[in-house]
């Protein structure tokens, strides 16, 4: 009886050994196979649920002020597309259900949300909203655009609470697109001294964006796309080093008086273009550069910066020059120097020649007159002779 009991263990137990014997033989295979004939197949199902090495952006550092008002930021902006069909062509029933649903919700919720939509844009009217609306509803379009223009985050965040656009996205149809936008809160003040950024192509033009573009654009990050249910997750396999903020020394309030200053003297003389520097002497602190250039009707408007231009420095240097020679000493207010009237040669053939006619009825002209006339003859004899006490 024992006997037969034990036989009957020790077949079980055989049965069950050989039976996951046989499960792991199936098992060993089937990877086997996996990872040699159909390794192709699997490595092609993989690479379309998981997307690697993709680029992240790093957020643009701004552009300050000299007391920290933003000049120059990158901001989000967004656009609406409503698709107004819902298709599911592995279930059909679901599809003509889902989409009945969606117009009774439509139908029913339009007119409130219209007029949300003109609260938050009141250069649309509601009943422009709905005549739109309606168009693409009964066109059944796909990607229809709500309104042209991009919006804010907080009109974004608004719009999300609206009837029908606070729906799930099969119900509303909305497709949300974001994109990083660089704004100047002051308008075109200073514009092409900060310089420009095209989105399109992600460069920079010309300014401080150009200048300090490697400091302000940070580096790029990577991550990689896996598909996770019916979405995407995004998994960050490098962070993106945001770009550092840059702090001028362009002060805002008095590059706006400069600039006003410059366009009411432009527009009095009838002058072509003009430009403003603007140096705190004690530190050397630039505090407002303004171009400003003739754009037709009356009208001034820093169209380009004119600091780039080739061009003769003019009187300007009059005033360094001088500057200098009293900083070391060499000349003072008081001093005289020989008057030529209109032309004169100090070196060669190449005469030097003043435009306006310089009489005070001597044969010299005081530092003071020589500076209250722009005199370049005036000029040249006082640089010679800061040149001889400097020698001695």
């Amino acid at each position: 009886m024992f006997k037969n009991r034990e036989d009957i263990i020790f077949r079980f137990k055989l049965l069950i050994i050989s039976f996951f014997t046989l499960w792991a033989i199936l098992i060993l295979a089937k990877a086997t196979i996996t990872m040699t004939k159909e390794r192709d197949h699997w490595m092609e199902k993989k690479d379309k649920y998981i997307k690697y090495n993709i680029p992240v952006k790093p957020q643009r550092g701004n552009i300050l002020s000299d007391n920290g008002e933003l000049l120059a930021s990158s901001l989000p902006r967004y656009t609406l597309h409503i698709d107004f069909r819902y298709t599911d062509k592995l279930n059909p029933k679901k599809e003509k259900q889902i989409q009945a649903l969606k117009d009774s919700i439509w139908e029913a919720d339009i007119k409130e949300l219209c007029k949300g939509l003109n609260s938050i844009f009141p250069d649309w009217s509601a009943s422009r909203f709905e005549q739109h609306l309606r168009k693409g509803k009964r066109e059944g379009k796909r990607y229809y655009k709500l309104y042209p223009k991009r919006i804010s985050y907080i009109q974004y965040k608004e719009m999300k609470k609206l009837p029908i656009l606070n729906q799930k996205s099969y119900i509303s149809g909305a497709r949300w697109e974001s994109s990083i936008q660089r704004e100047k809160p002051f308008g075109s003040l200073a514009k092409h001294t900060l310089g420009t950024l095209w989105a399109e192509n992600d460069s920079a033009y010309r300014g401080l964006e150009l200048k300090y573009d490697s400091i302000l654009r940070g580096k790029k990050g990577v991550q990689h796309r896996q598909r996770v249910g019916e979405g995407y997750l995004n998994i960050i396999d490098v962070p993106a080093e945001n770009g550092a903020d840059i702090q001028t020394t362009l002060n805002v309030e008095i590059q706006d008086i400069c600039e006003t200053a410059l366009k009411n003297e432009l527009m009095k003389l009838g002058a072509e273009s003009g430009r403003v520097i603007l140096m705190e002497v004690k530190t050397g602190d630039i505090k407002a550069i303004v171009n400003l250039k003739y754009a037709g009707t009356d009208s001034y408007e820093e169209m380009e910066n004119f600091m780039y231009e080739v061009s003769s420095p003019g009187s300007i240097f009059k005033t360094i020059a001088l500057a200098a020679a009293f900083e070391d000493k060499l000349i003072t207010p008081e001093d005289s120097v020989p008057h030529h009237n209109k032309r004169h040669i100090f070196y060669g053939k190449s005469p030097i020649t003043d435009t306006g006619h310089y009489s005070n009825g001597t044969s010299k002209l005081s530092v003071v007159e020589v500076m209250e006339q722009s005199s370049n003859i005036g000029m040249g004899e006082i640089g010679l002779e800061a040149l001889k006490r400097f020698s001695s």
